[in-house]
């Protein structure tokens, strides 16, 4: 599987950002196949909008964890665990400790532009405190500034 393919990543996250169709289950496991067909990253982008449905979709948990175990069944990946572990915090209503959530961020900055799963782990992390909010910030910010100057 790719990493990344900016130009089809674009498209395709403009297509389901929050239009993700929970309820159509056909749907659903064509968009997961198709993500994993143009990249890891866009693979995340469907993984971030099954545990982050928009305010306006009342997605129940029970059908957010059936379709993460759709999501992970079709491939492997170092990060399979680590944003799995994301996914369920965030489904949960519940975070990471803002350690962990950082941990997985610096696991996730090892793999260049893959933004989505960036997001999953920075969202997934506890920034109730002022020291977990600031770590998760500068990490977030560290970790997409070397991005940047990779052009990605």
């Amino acid at each position: 599987m790719k990493l990344n393919n900016l130009e089809r990543e674009i498209e395709f996250e403009a297509r389901i950002d929050a239009r993700f169709p929970y309820r159509d289950p056909a749907a659903c496991t064509a968009l997961i196949a198709e993500a994993q067909i143009i990249s890891f990253n866009a693979a995340c982008c469907v993984l971030d909008e099954i545990c982050r449905p928009p305010k306006s979709d009342r997605v129940k948990p029970e059908r957010q964890r059936e379709l993460v175990e759709e999501w992970s069944s079709h491939f492997d990946h170092e990060l399979k665990e680590p944003l799995l572990a994301c996914a369920a915090a965030l489904i949960d209503r519940r975070r990471l400790d803002w350690r962990e959530a950082v941990a997985i961020m610096e696991r996730v900055g090892k793999f260049d532009g893959q933004r989505a799963a960036l997001s999953l782990a920075y969202f997934s992390g506890d920034c109730d405190s002022d020291e977990g909010d600031a770590a998760l910030e500068a990490a977030h910010e560290r970790i997409t500034q070397v991005w940047a100057k990779l052009g990605l």
